[in-house]
């Protein structure tokens, strides 16, 4: 017996099939996109839209595929105004890179008192955690252990899993010296639960003696493409952090400061809209920072 097709029904299906069209189209249009590759000239209109992209929500997904949103100029990406776009661990370990920067402050432009005479850093950056205690977490035991941002301090691997309470403490105490008026409670609070709960331990990751990720797969290609071509182009080469004299890429940063790159993919960018990655799992953080290991550094 045959079927006859009333008018709601093929009214659904040519919908249907709208849908299904729309849709086909959008994902060529997207694969095109992607398969471009920025040209050179490309370079400051893709920072442009790098600082306009859509991180995770405050603990929301970290993985999330990023979109363009309609503004970008109306993004807050300073803290406290950001809160909604990364969870407080993120914002920890931001503030850990760049606490100033983050709120959209300047770092004193003295050299920080408690800063060691023979250390090889002066002035405003001895005031960013990372400066003493480094990428890694090691401090004087780390990849800082010797080179251009020795200092001879200790890490704050031993402060894993201390009472965040106890952290911040410390940070308003006289050796660390951080006022409210640099760091109020709230993002000092952040930053205790990063030191306590945000750590990873970098030597899983990374082989100390060469610099290289620990794992040569090539599984991290399909990670970038997905999480981080739209931003700094299949090549690597969108966005210059540096100068065009002396360009530094994601690539360049995945070689000469692989544990830059571990807790930049990890924790975001302070100050941006450059998302935090720290659900990721070890085995793709490994594959992913393999695979910026093979872009261009120039």
């Amino acid at each position: 017996m045959r079927r006859t097709i009333n008018g709601d029904n093929r009214q659904m299906l040519n919908h249907g099939a709208a849908l299904i069209i729309a849709s086909l189209f959008s994902f060529a249009l997207y694969s095109n996109a992607m398969a471009e590759e920025p040209r050179e000239d490309d370079s400051a209109k893709f920072q442009e839209i790098a600082q306009g992209m859509m991180g995770s929500g405050r603990g929301g997904r970290h993985g999330m595929m990023m979109r363009r949103p309609n503004d970008p100029a109306s993004l807050k990406t300073r803290w406290p105004e950001n809160k909604q776009m990364f969870d407080a661990l993120t914002l920890g370990g931001q503030g850990y890179d760049n606490w100033a920067k983050l709120q959209g402050k300047k770092l004193p432009t003295t050299t920080h008192p408690a800063y060691p005479a023979n250390g090889k850093r002066k002035g405003a950056t001895t005031w960013r955690c990372k400066e003493c205690h480094g990428w890694d977490y090691e401090g004087v035991k780390g990849a800082y252990a010797k080179g251009s941002h020795f200092s001879g301090v200790r890490g704050i691997t031993a402060a894993q899993g201390r009472s965040p309470q106890s952290i911040a403490r410390l940070l308003r105490g006289d050796i660390h010296g951080y006022t409210k008026e640099m760091i109020p409670d709230e993002l000092l609070d952040d930053i205790a639960q990063f030191v306590s709960n945000g750590q990873v331990d970098a030597r899983k990751l990374i082989d100390y003696e060469t610099g290289r990720a620990r794992n040569l797969s090539s599984r991290g290609h399909r990670t970038y493409r997905h999480q981080c071509a739209q931003c700094h182009g299949n090549a690597g080469r969108a966005i210059n952090f540096k100068t065009k004299e002396k360009p530094e890429y994601v690539g360049t940063v995945g070689r000469k400061a692989p544990w830059e790159a571990l807790h930049k993919i990890r924790m975001g960018h302070p100050g941006s809209t450059m998302p935090s990655f720290k659900d990721l799992s070890e085995q793709t953080l490994v594959e992913l920072l393999a695979y910026l290991q093979s872009l261009p550094a120039k």
